[in-house]
């Protein structure tokens, strides 16, 4: 996996529903640098996410 697609945020809308939280965080390991997405419950479970990010705080790693 090299980015979060929508799967990946349907998947985390389904957990943050059946614990009833409302934040969470989408890790991705895989790249030498830490990729993560914070996705944060709406009303009626959409989603509210940020853009990807990384570590270093820049979006994209290959445009420092």
């Amino acid at each position: 996996m090299s980015a979060f697609n929508d799967t990946h945020i349907a998947q985390m809308l389904g957990y943050l529903n059946i614990t009833g939280l409302e934040v969470a965080l989408l890790l991705n390991f895989k790249e030498a640098t830490l990729m993560w997405k914070r996705v944060v419950k709406e009303n009626k479970g959409k989603a509210l996410t940020t853009e990807d990010s990384h570590v270093d705080g820049n979006p994209d790693p290959r445009n420092p």
